[in-house]
């Protein structure tokens, strides 16, 4: 990919907006003075407010939650016609175990924790399981990562056949919606991937704790 891309007609550009340019492009089309923004400066600071005077802010916050992210007030708009939404990953804050295997090992059970139900035999045919379907999650983003690769590498090289002309125009979107197509499925694999990383860090603490338990009754 080039730092610096050069402009022509035959490429697709996405339109990406913040809070300071939505308000620089529609600020005369839209209540952001009802709201006390007078200039892009106070738009960075009222980011919120700005994008709710054009969107439903509970949707998107919907939306963005749905697929484990939290809005920054950033969108982009591609040639298609697609949206994306720019967010940053919520990661859930991580528990310690301490307290938890201390009352295991004097007998009890942590508030709100799950005693062990499954055999160690059973968990590490889980554990077995989950690692095949990381592998078979991280093979598909791998290929979706090269297909991306060679579909960028061909849009460039149709620059130099007229790619640019209007006759084109079909083509360039077929290839802008596959390209997001392929954004997506790399997207999902990604995530699958990393919900399956945490079922097996659960299953492996499990086993973890059904072995400490069985050595202590030994």
């Amino acid at each position: 990919m080039e730092a610096c891309p050069s402009v022509s007609a035959g490429t697709t550009y996405s339109l990406s907006l913040d809070a300071p340019s939505v308000h620089e492009l529609l600020g005369k089309h839209i209540n952001v003075k009802e709201k006390g923004i007078g200039s892009a400066a106070q738009a960075r600071h009222q980011k919120n407010d700005v994008f709710a005077c054009l969107f439903n802010m509970d949707k998107v916050e919907q939306i963005c939650s749905k697929n484990g992210i939290q809005f920054i007030h950033h969108i982009d708009i591609h040639g298609s016609g697609d949206v994306s939404l720019r967010g940053t990953t919520m990661k859930p804050r991580q528990k310690s175990v301490y307290e938890e295997r201390k009352l295991r090992g004097m007998g009890k059970t942590a508030p709100g924790s799950v005693p062990v139900q499954e055999s160690i035999d059973e968990l590490d045919l889980c554990i077995k399981n989950l690692e095949k379907e990381r592998d078979v999650q991280s093979k598909s983003a791998r290929i979706a990562t090269a297909s991306l690769s060679d579909l960028g590498k061909n849009m460039k090289d149709k620059l130099t056949r007229g790619y640019g002309d209007e006759r084109f125009k079909q083509e360039r979107h077929d290839d802008v919606k596959a390209e997001r197509i392929l954004k997506e499925q790399k997207r999902e694999a990604i995530k699958a991937k990393h919900d399956i990383l945490d079922k097996l860090a659960e299953k492996r603490k499990m086993k973890y704790l059904h072995q400490k338990v069985r050595v202590m009754e030994l």
